[in-house]
């Protein structure tokens, strides 16, 4: 009886060191200002980039920067920016740093996710209902995962947004997410993108921001969602970037999304 409670006990003293140790080979970000680190999720299924270049094996990831100004006492809204296309890998928070210029805002970047189980024929790039479902699963996760490293996180003044396809990710994942992406995020911004919203009462009293290029798409299309939106009680915004911009987010416009995270949504 000894020899076998003696091994029980050293196989379960292996078992809690095995557990350290992988557990100290995660490493654990800086949360100092101006810090930027990188999170992978290995476990996570391929993202909509791997879809598309199944050579590709990088894995899912979110990176996170922190602003010049962060304060670990204090609270911090975060600013997500989703990439078009694709999605990319997760790995990329340039363009958020640019909007937030490096203050005030946590800046993040996910992937897009697509959901492929079932279909026939090669994927398509166009995102719908299933696909932002199957897309939150995971990105929930890992702003949870952001969440306990920082609970300092302040979601009344957070906001999601995108280009193109990110557009079109931020409001699908608002419409299907049962109300999860309105528990987080405060304020929408979508580039070039974003019209197929159909329920903008669950925005209601909320900011969101609009951005099309003149060379992009007519006006009346653009007109008739800002009239359903304003209908439905959102506090929205439609700007028109300057002539001769199409389907792109150049960086002449960045200023004006930094103006409307300063003086609306910070002071919401």
């Amino acid at each position: 009886m000894r020899i076998k409670t003696s091994s029980v006990v050293l196989l379960c003293v292996m078992v809690i060191l095995r557990t350290l140790a992988v557990q100290a080979q995660e490493p654990v970000p800086q949360l100092a200002p101006g810090a930027q680190f990188t999170i992978e999720f290995p476990d996570m299924p391929p993202t909509m980039s791997n879809v598309f270049v199944p050579s590709d094996k990088t894995k899912p990831s979110m990176t996170v920067f922190l602003p010049v100004n962060y304060n670990a006492t204090t609270q911090h809204p975060l600013l997500v920016f989703l990439e078009g296309g694709s999605g990319g890998y997760g790995n990329e928070v340039r363009i958020a740093r640019k909007l937030a210029q490096d203050k005030d805002f946590i800046c993040v970047n996910m992937p897009l996710f697509k959901n492929t189980t079932g279909g026939t024929g090669p994927p398509r790039m166009q995102l719908d209902d299933a696909d932002y479902r199957y897309m939150w699963s995971f990105q929930k996760k890992m702003l949870l995962k952001l969440g306990q490293l920082m609970p300092n996180i302040d979601p009344s003044h957070s906001a999601l947004g995108g280009f193109s396809n990110g557009a079109h990710a931020t409001t699908g994942l608002v419409a299907q997410s049962d109300g999860e992406v309105l528990k987080m995020f405060a304020a929408f911004f979508c580039v070039e993108g974003g019209v197929r919203m159909r329920r903008y009462e669950l925005l209601r009293g909320r900011q969101m921001l609009l951005l099309f290029g003149n060379a992009s798409v007519s006006h009346q299309p653009i007109d008739q969602r800002e009239q359903e939106a304003r209908a439905a009680g959102v506090e929205i915004v439609v700007h028109w970037m300057a002539e001769p911009i199409g389907h792109a987010f150049p960086e002449s416009e960045y200023p004006f999304v930094t103006d409307w995270l300063r003086n609306v949504v910070l002071k919401q």
